[in-house]
């Protein structure tokens, strides 16, 4: 067994990736004593925790998760931001979640006349919006809110079957830190494809199936597998996982509860009929509403339009790249020890605890196999959060049997001899570790000068946060900072996103251009512009920059080469030419010629691509 350790200890330092790739802040941290200081002072805290009456820890838990709601406020309002804010500048992983919502909030329907790169979330915003208007302000207040919702539910979860809230704290914090700030810039970086897109339902399958395995009635049943329907059309990548994880949990669970082997399959089978029906019925009335009013079905192959693109872009064959290395492997055991305790359990019908590891055990693996197709520390984390949650249930059922008494009284070194014994304690050092990570990361430069919504409302002539780059002085590499002082002195200062808006409005209003006419805008900001002009794109990509992700390169130069468009508006952004730079210098301009006259060419900001570079917009009008 000692050996088992020793290779795994091994293998996890000097085999394993846990690369720092984004941040190289948090990598000096493992440096610095007061990291390791308050692993100590908190380890201290977990043994005082453990020394203390009932009575006081009954106090304490509520003091424990009245703070994690506090901290969960905290990271919401992290997430508001309006035109003039940094994250504009992140056009790639922005524009094309932007582009989906106000399309549809602006007509447009997903699965009939538009692309959406991360499911049928819009059309769950779309009242929202609707309610309180749309601009980058509502639609981010709106996602930050979400993603709170999904914190909470996760807090509320473990407070409510974790037995020492201690550990729910810690564990908390520590899945906070792996899966939000590990290996990622948030919040300069606040991936809305992610956080909170691809992690809402999945904290609504936890939630739903809390509810019904703690206490198993039909009611319970039918409203699960309704939210879990919903979660297929909100974001298919998670929602199916989500409805399968369900339904073969379920399905295992009444198997578990039969004695005979031919009672046991055909009630396995029954109840995956019985989970796969509501789904069904659900999608069907939802495709038959798109029928009568739109004149056509529903057409849910439409989710799936970039998945082709990116896994055959990492490798010919899927799987073909994955290797005994990376920390992959290391989440894929824990699935695997958490799956074999989980079925051993159900099968000797212990407490409903166990089914829910096996939910989330199962769900686990379904995520995190979208993994083994990049291959990416960034990613790993973001997906391999249920194996957090797993440790942490491992850890409090070995407090539960009374096995940490290594730490309250140490009686003889020969319990060190039993890995057994010591692995709970290696695995709570991590969670401490990761919560000391956690305070430590306060001062991190990208979190610490993150702006926030109300600072642009109360002036400070002081602030020197960065709102967004502009060309420096010193050649095409060079930058200069225009800063949240620079803006206070002078509201009038215009990034260069709001700068194509401001030209694209102009020559709307010059060339009298009705909105109702059907405009293409081509730009790395598409989906701003066509959110701040009102205007309904007649394409149904899922933005500029990820036509060729959608595979729509062909039926964009068709919809052009047709005349189908009145007016085209072609910013010539470095940034969206590297996208695929003979499709954007060569197809496109070849085929708007083709039936197009050039109207008028205006300079535009420089945007960044490999340098600051000049680009040009230029407005075409279809010949007659």
């Amino acid at each position: 067994m000692w050996l088992t350790i020793l290779s795994l200890l091994i293998f996890s330092f000097f085999v394993v990736d846990w690369g720092f790739t984004t941040d190289l802040y948090r990598k000096s941290l493992l440096t610095n004593p007061i990291l390791w200081t308050l692993l100590i002072f908190f380890l201290f805290l977990f043994s005082f925790y453990q020394k203390i009456s009932d009575e006081i820890k009954a106090i304490t838990s509520r003091y424990i998760f009245g703070s994690i709601v506090l901290f969960i406020i905290y990271l919401g309002y992290q997430v508001p931001f309006n035109e003039f804010h940094r994250y504009n500048e992140n056009a790639q992983n922005f524009q094309n979640v932007l582009h989906a919502i106000n399309q549809v909030s602006l007509g447009k329907h997903i699965f009939f006349d538009l692309i959406s790169q991360y499911g049928g979330y819009p059309i769950f915003l779309k009242p929202i919006l609707t309610l309180f208007g749309l601009n980058l302000i509502t639609i981010s207040t709106t996602l930050g809110i979400i993603l709170s919702i999904v914190f909470f539910i996760w807090g509320f979860f473990l407070y409510r079957v974790i037995h020492n809230k201690f550990l729910v704290l810690i564990g908390f914090l520590s899945y906070i830190y792996i899966h939000l700030f590990s290996t990622t810039l948030w919040p300069y970086q606040l991936f809305f494809p992610y956080f909170p897109i691809r992690i809402f339902f999945p904290a609504l399958m936890i939630l739903m199936g809390y509810f019904y395995f703690r206490k198993p009635n039909i009611k319970n049943f039918i409203l699960t597998l309704v939210v879990l329907s919903m979660g297929v059309i909100w974001n298919a990548d998670v929602g199916i996982v989500c409805l399968l994880a369900f339904t073969l949990t379920v399905s295992f669970q009444k198997f578990c509860e039969k004695e005979s082997f031919l009672k046991r399959f055909s009630v396995f089978f029954v109840e995956i009929f019985k989970c796969f029906l509501i789904p069904i019925i659900i999608l069907s009335l939802y495709s038959l509403y798109y029928k009568l009013t739109l004149g056509s079905w529903a057409d849910y192959t439409m989710q799936f339009a970039v998945h082709e693109y990116y896994i055959s872009g990492y490798s010919s064959s899927g799987l073909s790249n994955l290797k005994l290395n990376g920390t992959w492997i290391l989440i894929v055991a824990t699935y695997i020890f958490a799956l074999n305790y989980s079925i051993w359990s159900m099968l000797n019908r212990k407490d409903y605890i166990n089914t829910i590891i096996f939910l989330i055990t199962i769900f686990g693996i379904g995520s995190f196999s979208y993994h083994a197709y990049t291959h990416q520390p960034q990613v790993a984390a973001r997906v391999s959060y249920p194996a957090i949650f797993l440790i942490i249930f491992y850890i409090d059922n070995r407090i539960k049997n009374n096995d940490f008494n290594l730490i309250l009284k140490i009686k003889s070194i020969a319990q060190l001899k039993n890995p057994y014994n010591l692995l709970p304690y290696l695995l709570l050092l991590f969670l401490l570790l990761c919560t000391s990570l956690l305070v430590m990361d306060y001062k991190n430069p990208f979190r610490f000068n993150h702006v926030r919504i109300h600072e642009f409302y109360l002036k400070n002539n002081s602030n020197s946060k960065i709102l967004w780059e502009e060309p420096g002085l010193n050649g095409k590499y060079s930058v200069k900072y225009v800063r949240m002082s620079d803006f206070h002195s002078n509201e009038d200062l215009v990034p260069r996103w709001k700068d194509r808006y401001i030209k694209i409005k102009s020559l709307l209003n010059k060339y009298k251009i009705s909105k109702d006419d059907k405009i293409i805008i081509f730009s790395t900001w598409d989906a701003y512009l066509y959110m701040k002009l009102k205007i309904k794109s007649p394409l149904s990509i899922a933005n500029s920059y990820h036509i060729m992700q959608a595979n729509q390169g062909d039926q964009v130069l068709d919809y052009i080469e047709l005349g189908e468009a009145d007016w085209i508006f072609f910013d010539e952004d470095p940034f969206l030419l590297h996208a695929k730079y003979s499709y954007w210098t060569n197809d496109i301009p070849n085929v708007i010629n083709r039936g197009y006259k050039k109207i008028e060419t205006v300079p535009l900001m420089h945007n960044y691509h490999d340098g600051w570079n000049q680009t040009v917009l230029t407005i075409f009008k279809r010949k007659d």
